[in-house]
């Protein structure tokens, strides 16, 4: 990795809050954080799915496009040709300090020797209000804070101008006349990380549910008020959706305690083997019956609840009946 090399000399550059010189202690805070993201402490690491394509993630939840020498634009024609590459995208806006420093660490390391890009650098989705010298965001109309201005710089003589990253000078910013055709930056909101799941003790998590299994044989309203015990959410299982009955099969082929085991759909009374679950009353859509033998469900005594096998196809006997209970939990999201 380049970021070791580049830091002192990035760091050096002059990094403005306010029209102000941001304090020598800021950037050294600023300096070891970074480094210690880079020795395996990262701010906000890259996760599964974080952008879409064609934009490449980077720490910080951040994702961009980089369009090298690929295609090239005026400031405006690039701003048109991000929102082409996504609904969502725009010319790459540094709101923070620790972006500006994440997206310019980034692009060093990522081709510092600038064989990439046209010359000298992509733009990014600030411009000069008038004649002033003073840089807006673009998709906010808000004054830039925190600027990575090269020496002497801005200094255009236009109006107007955008800010385009010299790849010559470690992407520093210089100002530009907005009609220039240069390679560009853009950028998108990233996806939400996938939620992580953890189940309550004693329950193992097969996907993104938790399954648990009672080791003796109840009644079914026994099993219930074991699984209940449990914890909170406990209750004899209950299966929503195809994804679930499958997790299901998978865990009971690692775990089934018997032929057997109670899953929490009961008759409907007096219907005749209509069966749904317990505790949503939604009838049983999911899953099979068994078909061997004489064809499930077929116990006409009443009262009758649903059994599932260690193959997963269903069966029904009366509630009396003793089975080991298999149950779930609603599972903690992170």
């Amino acid at each position: 990795m380049h970021v070791t090399i580049f830091f002192v000399s990035f760091f050096s550059l002059i990094l403005a809050s306010k029209g102000r010189v941001i304090d020598p202690a800021q950037v050294a805070s600023s300096n070891e954080k970074t480094s210690q993201a880079d020795a395996g402490m990262p701010r906000l690491p890259i996760y599964d799915e974080q952008c879409d394509p064609p934009f490449q993630a980077i720490r910080g939840s951040k994702c961009y496009f980089l369009s090298y020498s690929t295609f090239k634009g005026s400031w405006q024609t690039a701003q048109q040709l991000c929102r082409l590459s996504h609904p969502k995208a725009y010319l790459a806006e540094f709101q923070d300090l620790e972006e500006l420093i994440d997206a310019t660490v980034f692009l060093t390391n990522d081709d510092h020797e600038c064989r990439s890009w046209s010359s000298p650098g992509p733009w990014i989705g600030g411009m000069e209000i008038g004649d002033s010298n003073t840089f807006t965001w673009a998709s906010t109309n808000s004054t830039i804070q925190n600027f990575n201005w090269a020496e002497g710089r801005p200094n255009s003589a236009s109006s107007n101008d955008g800010i385009a990253l010299d790849c010559s000078l470690e992407f520093k910013w210089i100002d530009l006349d907005n009609a220039l055709e240069l390679p560009f930056l853009c950028e998108i909101p990233p996806n939400p990380p996938a939620p992580t799941y953890t189940c309550p003790e004693g329950f193992e998590l097969v996907g993104k549910f938790c399954f648990a299994t009672g080791s003796q044989t109840l009644t079914w309203d026994q099993g219930q008020s074991y699984c209940s015990s449990l914890t909170g959410t406990g209750k004899l299982v209950e299966i929503q959706t195809e994804e679930e009955m499958q997790q299901l099969k998978a865990y009971l082929a690692r775990n089934c305690p018997a032929i057997e085991s109670w899953i929490g759909a009961e008759e409907v009374p007096g219907s005749g083997n209509v069966f749904r679950w317990a505790t949503t009353k939604r009838l049983v859509t999911v899953g099979d019956w068994d078909p061997s033998g004489i064809p499930e469900p077929d116990d006409g005594i009443g009262e009758d609840a649903v059994f599932v096998r260690c193959d997963g196809y269903f069966g029904d006997h009366t509630k009396r009946t003793t089975k080991n209970p298999v149950c779930e939990a609603t599972p903690i999201v992170t």
